[in-house]
């Protein structure tokens, strides 16, 4: 399991460091700003794993809402700029 997660994290998260590199040089972003972004997208890694961790502690309907409104839509959103940024 740990190799998995690993794994996973490695991945998701250079992406996820390649889509914040992208993003920082097309829109010449600030100091503030960049951090900001930075932030966001380290939570964005780690939603997945927020998301388990509320449904254990019995949060079942704080979990949803995280899995479908955060997460889904993030990820949605991040898979349309991976498919379609050269």
């Amino acid at each position: 399991m740990s190799l998995f997660l690993l794994t996973f994290f490695f991945i998701y998260g250079g992406t996820h460091l390649y889509f914040f590199l992208k993003v920082k040089a097309a829109l010449s972003l600030g100091t503030l700003s960049a951090l900001c972004l930075a932030l966001f997208m380290l939570l964005m890694v780690f939603a997945p794993v927020l998301v388990r961790i509320l449904e254990k502690q019995g949060m079942e309907a704080s979990a949803r809402l995280t899995a479908i409104q955060v997460t889904s839509g993030w990820d949605s959103s991040f898979s349309l700029f991976l498919l379609h940024w050269p």
